[in-house]
């Protein structure tokens, strides 16, 4: 700003306008100043002289003017430096950018938007009423619908309010909107800062990224709808019209006639554009006809794509277009450049008339015609990378038609991609064929050159640097595009050489994709009735949560697979696998681990979350969607069509409440979920089973403390009350919307039955033989009646007219009308008989409402309600019965009423209605079915086991197909206990019964035979050498019995009964007895000699002990240690007292130890580690008894009296049973193992953390989880992770590094970890080959030899 001076000279020339000087003065020094320091720019003011006659001269005012010159130099420099940096800055800001992006194509389809009002006053309508559900725009490709919503998003502040916010986003037009982690990521960030004005911070996870989108949203079913039409002639000719006119063009009376003959052939948006587009190139000379145009939207694709060709070359469009397509979901440009490059037929005909000094595809040719054809390509997020493919279906079926109909050609062009995915060229150089005419013409030397083409790599990842430190990145583009363009070429062997079959490929796959989209790979190359894609399918949840497992997946399901002769992809598989474990030095399958699944298993959820035996556990009505309760209160959702898990959601605080009851509604597609822990509070959750979604949380005023058992409370729901009927008690009617308590109904029923039209519900009154019928509309008894016997059950009929009753006799069935109009409420209708005595158990209408399905203990009766008459009987079928007695079982009818399944305890018994014969048989498991659900499509069953969290999805379809497969080693009931000889090369286990006692042959990975005859026995006990299993029996004067294991014959019984052993031990030559005496108050430990049975001392032990013991023999075999409880006090310490075992006498004496903390030393002759209780507090102590002393003692932090410890072989390590590491030489707590991963249950005796062989190596179940977890002891770190596919219910290991696992379903696990001193040479691949010849060959035909006490395989 410039003041003007005043000077004597030119004041008495001017006159001064004093009110004008005045309004100058207040807009420069007033509204001008403030303006400037309202947009906080920066400025400054001067003072200078107004020079004679010219005012501001460059002589006199020369200072001034360089001053100025500098500040507003500065100034701008500063101004722009600012600009581009908030430009930069805004260019990184993905969600700057996202918006801009999809702001700038609103811009431009509504700067050609013309017309619609019809559709944009609905639309405008639907903004200005208070309905919050979403509306739908709706109509065919290409009907401008895109532009519609563009035009509304505009319109939205004029019609809705001025401040309105809009948030709008065109999928697949943008990287971020074309994937749905970052669409999802990019709305819930804008919502969030146009909202609170701060930047959000939103988590990771795509679970809880929906979850919040959700919650900003609040989702509502969609209500209205408007039909997108065609634009009509009139419309589309003045659309056309003013498009003309933004470009300055016009046309002939004679042009407008063709264009407007061609709007009544069609008027969508899309093709009125092809059109604009087509005329653009006529001139007013040129002649058109009704030829001119094409008439639908296909042909004027097709006569787009020809103006192109004629432009930019035939070969080229056709080729850069046949790619593009093919592609099936877009390329980047470098891509494309890179595959035009290695398309030779493409160059000879580009590089006709020169030699190229590059032979590589001239990049400017694409940018070309890509410029000439942006209007109908868009840029996407695919696999990480932006690409671009057709933004119209249209044009991808045009551009099939067009470029992709010869087969031949098609093959070619995906040849190519895959080649260009596996990397063929990269960095190798590609022979090139000059034609003869280019060889004449360019005076060539010879017509084929090497020549590199400078084509991108392909490896699986790419490694990169962060901050000096390798990271790497999958790379996407390779693991998705290759198994589809070589599927689509027609090269499925490579298909499965270099994608399905390979471990590498396999391993980036899933953990950079999932394990569906391999599943999907499978499905697509017709490869999905292998071995391994029913592997994959059924460890899917397991391998998404543990993707580093697959090497172990793979080979400890297909180890049978190294015993082919001949060279297979399986084979060569598993082979990598078992390298890829070893180079990690981690233990390797020893046999077959796994089952491989039976082909009618679909899918098997694991989630160490689910109880075990869960009860809670759903389907919805449409058969998609799978649903389980966890013992937080969470629901897991998965998709039954993928198998993936899809959502989890927390219903309610665990900690107030465990929802434990529930109910489901199948024709509203509703569970409703409560607890029977009511002493506070009555909570009813209101779940959507389709959408796996918390509807609401109804507060029921009146609580059941009392309620101890989930099938007391039942609850029965109508569109306003709700009915909670407790066991005993009146029936409680609440409000729904607010959990109000309005009234009890005068009976106490035993059972309350709503009637399909929910006007109605059915009443028994407990202990009697009298029914009301309640009309739930006016609240009141509308009629009674009684049959002549009490009932023990009863079910509505299908259609809620009759009542099918079971007597209390359980032999009774008898059917009784409902329905007033079709006689006596009450009256009866007929009897159901059936052909035998037997005591009927419950009843059931099939899912096909043909039959009334009477179940008793062994079968299940099938009486034709339709026909009034018995028409099928099944029975269980022998070879599933237990010795012990069943009393129930489930059973469902599909609904093609062809195949009844029946799951009985660990059984699937399949039974074919047309031939009334069984038409197969499945083991499930080795524990009885907790449940069994049919989906109301029945196209699968679901079933969850009493002894394990897994929840199994089984295939109606292949239900009845049979299974040869050869399946890993496994035992009739679940292993329950496992003694290892010292030698590590023998095991005696027991089963789940105590008749069950098999002898393996551990080096040769093989159950060599069951223990026969009438035994019933406790834990067993080998001796060192593995020659002998001694084994206590529960009920027998010979309680203590010594079997040979190599003949399995009985040696010798012991002279003990069963009430006086109360523990053995052994060595390699004696066996340990400790015994009570007459006198309750006193014990004796009596040694003897194996297998001989001769007593060699009688060693006096002082008083018995009621809890844990210490009760083992030193590793040197020269001493027994024993421990005495005390009389009084803390019954987990003890006195320990040494004996030597040759003199029968007493050598050392230690009192007041723990026992749970004493542990011998395996690797030292006579050491042992125990606990002492001092009254200074506890003390550790190393005691050798060989020297009697003590080697070293010293105090422990954490240390916690009630858990159980293990030692390391060479002493130097202790770990208790919550995976608390200590080192004993220096007195010190290392860690916690997995700290921060919760172990649902606790470890029992038998699984208990181990230390390897190797003394450095821990390995510990997480039992709920289904794992085992090793580390090592030089850090807390998890090392290896392997699945077990089931309840690990028992641990050991050996000296030879072998790891054994009992399952609960019956299944030996043998794992190997091998070391440079390991005796087993048989333990490395060749090993695994030999054994499983070996299984594979006895398999088929098990020929068994018995005698008196042992079956022999």
């Amino acid at each position: 700003m410039v003041e003007i001076g005043k000077d004597d000279k030119s004041e008495k020339l001017r006159i001064i306008d004093e009110e004008a000087q005045k309004i100058l003065e207040k807009l420069r020094d007033e509204k001008v100043a403030n303006k400037i320091k309202d947009k906080k720019t920066s400025w400054s003011k001067s003072l200078v002289k107004w020079a004679p006659d010219t005012g501001i001269r460059k002589d006199f005012h020369e200072s001034y003017l360089k001053e100025f010159g500098d500040k507003f130099y500065n100034s701008m420099i500063s101004l722009i430096d600012k600009a581009v940096t908030n430009k930069q800055m805004l260019l990184q800001d993905s969600l700057y950018t996202e918006v801009l992006q999809h702001a700038t194509m609103a811009r431009e389809r509504c700067a050609i938007f013309h017309g619609r009002e019809t559709i944009l006053d609905k639309i405008a309508d639907y903004l200005q009423r208070k309905d919050k559900s979403p509306l739908t725009v709706y109509g065919p490709s290409g009907s401008g619908k895109t532009s519609i919503i563009a035009e509304a998003a505009r319109k939205v502040q004029f019609v809705k309010h001025k401040d309105a916010i809009t948030i709008f986003r065109f999928l697949g037009t943008s990287p971020d909107s074309s994937n749905v982690y970052r669409l999802l990521h990019s709305l819930c960030q804008q919502i969030m800062l146009v909202t609170t004005g701060k930047e959000p911070s939103l988590p990771q996870d795509i679970d809880d990224l929906t979850r919040l989108f959700h919650k900003l949203i609040r989702e509502y079913k969609s209500k209205s709808f408007i039909l997108v039409p065609k634009l009509g002639e009139e419309l589309s000719c003045k659309i056309l019209k003013s498009w003309l006119d933004g470009k300055n063009r016009t046309l002939t009376h004679e042009q407008f006639n063709v264009i407007e003959n061609a709007f009544t052939q069609c008027s969508l948006p899309i093709y009125v554009k092809l059109v604009f587009e087509s005329v653009l190139e006529w001139r007013s000379y040129t002649v058109v006809d009704d030829n001119s145009l094409a008439f639908t939207v296909k042909e004027s694709i097709i006569k787009l794509f020809e103006h192109l060709e004629h432009k930019h070359g035939k070969m080229f469009v056709s080729r850069a277009f046949a790619y593009i397509t093919a592609s099936n979901s877009g390329l980047s440009e470098t891509e494309l450049e890179d595959i035009l490059s290695i398309d030779d037929t493409l160059l000879t005909d580009v590089f006709r008339i020169h030699v190229p000094p590059i032979t590589r595809i001239p990049p400017l040719l694409f940018v070309r015609l890509r410029h000439d054809i942006s209007s109908y390509l868009v840029d996407r997020e695919v696999d990480d990378t932006t690409v671009f493919y057709w933004y119209h279906r249209q044009f991808i079926e045009a551009a099939q038609s067009r470029y992709l109909s010869d087969e031949i050609f098609e093959d070619q062009i995906q040849s190519t991609l895959a080649d260009y995915f596996i990397g063929t060229w990269y960095n190798k150089p590609k022979p090139f064929t000059y034609s003869d005419y280019q060889v004449k013409r360019l005076k060539l030397s010879a017509n084929t050159i090497d020549t590199d083409r400078k084509i991108s790599p392909q490896p699986l990842t790419f490694k990169y640097n962060v901050e000096n430190r390798e990271k790497e990145r999958f790379n996407k583009r390779k693991l998705n595009r290759l198994p589809y363009h070589l599927t689509m070429a027609g090269r499925i062997d490579e298909v499965r050489s270099m994608c399905l079959f390979n471990y590498d490929f396999l391993s980036a796959k899933i953990k950079a994709v999932s394990v569906q989209q391999v599943l999907e790979d499978f499905t697509l190359s017709k490869n999905n009735e292998s071995t391994l894609f029913s592997v994959l399918k059924q460890i899917q949840s397991s391998l998404m949560a543990f993707p580093k497992t697959l090497a172990i997946e793979i080979s400890g399901h297909l180890t049978p697979f190294l015993a082919q002769k001949k060279s297979s992809l399986e084979k060569m598989l598993v082979e990598k696998c078992f390298n890829v474990i070893k180079s990690e030095e981690m233990p390797v399958p020893y046999q077959t681990s796994f089952t491989i699944p039976h082909n009618a298993l679909m899918y098997k959820f694991e989630h160490e979350a689910v109880p075990f035996g869960s009860k809670v556990v759903m389907i919805s009505k449409d058969s998609k969607h799978l649903l389980a309760m966890t013992a937080d209160n969470d629901l897991v959702s998965w998709d039954l069509t993928t198998g993936e898990l899809e959502k989890e959601i927390r219903l309610y605080d665990p900690l107030l409440l465990k929802m434990n009851i529930f109910t489901i509604d199948k024709e509203k597609d509703v569970c409703y979920l409560c607890s029977s822990y009511q002493k506070t509070s009555n909570i009813l959750i209101v779940v959507n089973m389709a959408a796996c979604e918390l509807i609401n949380t109804i507060s029921l005023s009146k609580t059941y403390p009392g309620v101890g058992f989930a099938d007391s409370l039942k609850f029965a729901v109508t569109s306003d009350k709700i009915f909670c009927m407790y066991v005993g008690h009146n029936i409680d009617v609440f409000d729904k919307a607010t959990g109000k308590h309005l009234f009890a109904l005068d009976q106490v029923p035993d059972k309350f039955l709503m009637l399909p039209d929910e006007k109605k519900a059915l009443i028994h009154e407990k202990n009697s033989t009298k029914f009301f019928m309640y009309n739930i509309l006016n609240n009141k008894i509308e009629s009674e009646f009684n049959i002549n016997e009490k009932p023990k059950d009863f079910i509505l009929a299908p259609v809620g007219k009759e009542i099918v009753v079971l007597y209390r006799d359980l032999s009774l069935v008898k059917v009784y009308n409902l329905d007033a109009t079709e006689g006596n409420v009450g009256e009866l209708v007929c009897d159901v008989k059936t052909t035998g005595n037997e005591k009927i158990l419950s009843l059931e209408f099939s899912s096909n409402e043909t039959f009334l399905m009477l179940k008793y203990n062994t079968g299940v009766y099938f009486w034709n309600y339709k026909l009034n008459k018995m028409q099928h009987h099944f029975r269980i079928p022998d070879e599933v019965k237990p010795v012990h007695r069943v009393t129930d079982f489930f059973g469902h009818l599909a609904p093609d009423g062809e195949l009844f399944v029946v799951a009985y305890e660990g059984f699937l018994v399949i039974y074919s209605m047309k031939t009334n014969k069984v038409a197969n048989i499945i083991e499930i498991n080795r524990s009885k079915s907790e449940i069994f659900l049919m989906a109301s499509s029945g196209e699968f069953f679901v079933n969850t086991s009493s002894r394990g969290n897994a929840i199994s999805t089984w295939r109606t379809s292949a239900l009845t197909m049979s299974d040869n497969q050869i399946q890993p080693m496994t035992m009739k009931t679940a292993p329950r206990y496992i003694a290892i000889a010292r030698s590590g090369k023998v095991a005696a286990i027991r089963g789940n019964l105590g008749g069950e006692l098999a002898i393996f042959d551990l080096v040769a990975g093989t159950q060599k035979f069951y223990i026969q005859g009438d035994i019933d026995v406790m834990k067993p006990t080998v001796t060192w050498d593995g020659k002998y299993a001694v084994v206590r029996e529960y009920h027998s004067d010979e309680a203590v019995k010594i079997f040979n294991t190599t003949s399995g014959a009985l040696e010798m019984p012991l002279p003990l009964t069963s009430l006086q052993v109360k523990g053995i031990t052994t060595c390699t030559t004696m066996v340990a007895v400790y015994v009570q005496g007459d006198d309750d108050k006193v014990t004796y430990v009596n040694l003897y000699s194996v297998p001989n049975g001769k007593l060699l001392h009688k060693l006096h032990s002082g008083r018995p002990s009621l809890h844990d013991m210490v009760f083992d023999f030193t590793s040197n075999e020269e001493f027994l240690i024993v421990s005495s409880p005390h009389l009084e006090g803390d019954p987990t310490v003890a006195d320990i007292t040494a004996y030597d075992v040759t003199t029968g006498e007493e050598t050392y004496f230690l009192e007041n130890c723990r026992v749970r903390f004493t542990t011998m030393v395996l690797n030292e002759p006579a050491l042992f580690i125990t606990q002492n209780v001092r009254q200074s507090g506890d003390i550790v102590i190393v005691v050798d008894l060989q020297s009697k002393k003590i080697l070293r003692e010293g105090g422990l932090e954490r240390m916690d009296s009630q858990k159980d410890w293990s030692a390391s072989p060479d002493g130097r390590f202790c770990i208790d049973r919550d995976r608390q590491l200590y080192d004993v030489i220096n007195f010190q707590f290392k860690w916690k193992y997995d700290a921060e991963e919760e172990y649902r249950k606790q470890s029992t005796q038998q699984t208990y953390p181990r230390f390897l062989h190797d003394n450095h190596t821990v390995i510990f179940p997480n039992i709920t989880a289904g794992l085992l977890k090793l580390a090592t002891t030089d850090s807390p770190e998890i090392k290896f992770v392997c699945p077990v596919h089931g309840i690990p219910v028992c641990l050991e290991v050996t000296s030879l590094g072998m790891i054994i696992v009992g399952c609960d379903d019956g299944r030996v696990m043998m794992l190997h970890k091998s070391n440079k001193d390991d005796i087993v040479t048989s333990a490395g691949l060749d090993g695994v080959v030999k054994r499983e010849a070996i299984r594979i060959k006895k398999q088929p035909n098990q020929k068994t030899t018995k005698s008196s006490v042992c079956t022999i395989i």
